[in-house]
């Protein structure tokens, strides 16, 4: 091969095909994408933007992130939220005031919702006592920890409690990190208020940028 066809191969056919590599390790192993469509992130991030998220980075309080949804809310379509507090962080919600460990997140305003709850995130390996409250935020946590579980377990709800093999459930424990994620938009859904904690493996990326 001539140094002319050897240069026409590397301008025409080398690289670009080492450009395709690149870009689709970026867009299917690394980088998760999407696209904001409403106002569930404003105005952090506004209708119509594109959140650029990193995959294999370890979430932090504050980062924003794309997440799956379970299959009841939207059958695994990908979202994005607010992370509020991390595994072992308590989250307290009353007279319109969001608390993390006893401590006010200023970052969220106060709101006209007269809810109240207070629940603490499950940690991978610990045995967490389940209230009423916690058992409704963490019912679709159970369910799916339990139907990856090989064994087979007779799991029923009565009144919000859960039941195995026609016990109550006073107790669970949990094989996975949990995370409380809230979106900007406090009027928006959904987020942890309405599909309960959200699991480190549903977590796909750390948004790092919008365009």
């Amino acid at each position: 091969m001539n140094q002319i066809a050897k240069r026409s191969w590397l301008r025409y056919g080398a690289w670009p095909l080492l450009t395709l590599v690149v870009v689709l390790i970026l867009r299917f192993m690394i980088l998760s994408i999407i696209r904001i469509d409403g106002q569930t992130m404003a105005p952090t991030i506004p209708s119509g933007s594109y959140a650029f998220g990193i995959k294999f980075l370890s979430p932090r309080r504050g980062d924003i992130v794309l997440f799956r949804l379970p299959k009841s809310h939207g059958g695994g379509k990908l979202s994005v939220a607010r992370i509020v507090a991390l595994p072992g962080d308590s989250i307290t919600y009353r007279s319109g005031k969001l608390f993390r460990s006893g401590e006010a997140i200023h970052s969220y305003p106060n709101t006209s919702d007269t809810t109240t709850y207070s629940l603490r995130l499950p940690r991978a390996g610990e045995r967490t006592a389940l209230d009423p409250l916690q058992s409704v935020a963490f019912r679709q946590a159970i369910e799916q920890e339990i139907k990856l579980d090989n064994v087979k377990t007779e799991l029923t709800w009565r009144q919000g409690r859960p039941y195995i093999q026609g016990a109550e459930l006073k107790s669970f424990g949990f094989a996975h990190d949990y995370y409380w994620l809230l979106l900007d938009n406090l009027n928006q859904t959904p987020d942890s208020r309405h599909i309960g904690i959200i699991s480190a493996e549903q977590i796909e990326a750390v948004v790092l940028f919008h365009l």
